[in-house]
């Protein structure tokens, strides 16, 4: 972040010291995790900066934690799956330890329901708001599904109908990774195990 927005005389770069520039950076860094909070205006930062606090805001926090997203350690969980499948391997291994299937399992879950909700929430809100920008509804639904409440400053420029879409993405950012990761964690339904079907991926 402070790389991003150096320059930037909206943001860090109208701050005349470099010991504010980079406590300013380091806050704006961690507080999309679920805080909300800001020193610098968020509708100013530039595009880069915007993607990072968005991608921050889609991880969130640690686990247990009051924090949205989908979790630092889901996050963990998706990049040593894909590393494990680069390295041929059946399972993801940390320290030494392979995760079970379950896990892998849920992660993948709970990453794919909360981009299928951002997406649709996305595309319902370019459908309501077309007389707003893309980038800023993209970062509105991002925040509402984290429960940031972070905003590049169009949430009073939203019809009734954005504002109740946003308010619905914030309930199930809130519950539903959540909700749907115990579920997946914890059901466990005995059937018959079907024959094993290879396909191509990519």
């Amino acid at each position: 972040m402070l790389l991003l927005e150096w320059r930037n005389p909206a943001t860090l770069g109208g701050l005349p010291h470099w010991d504010d520039r980079l406590w300013a950076a380091w806050f704006q860094a961690v507080t999309p995790r679920t805080a909300g909070f800001h020193t610098v205006d968020t509708g100013a930062l530039t595009m880069p900066g915007t993607l990072l606090t968005m991608l921050l805001m889609f991880i969130g926090g640690g686990p247990s934690s009051t924090a949205s997203g989908i979790k630092v350690t889901t996050f963990v969980v998706l990049l040593l799956t894909a590393r494990a499948f680069v390295q041929g391997r059946n399972e993801p291994v940390a320290f030494q330890r392979r995760m079970s299937p379950e896990t892998v399992t849920k992660a993948v879950a709970v990453a794919m329901a909360s981009m299928l909700l951002i997406f649709v929430a996305l595309f319902l809100l370019t459908v309501t708001q077309q007389h707003l920008d893309f980038m800023d509804l993209a970062f509105e639904t991002v925040s509402a599904f984290g429960t940031v409440g972070l905003s590049r400053g169009i949430t009073d420029q939203l019809t009734p109908i954005g504002q109740l879409l946003l308010i619905v993405t914030m309930l199930l950012g809130r519950v539903g990774p959540l909700s749907l990761g115990y579920l997946v964690a914890s059901r466990r339904v005995p059937g018959t195990r079907f024959a094993t079907e290879h396909m191509q991926i990519g």
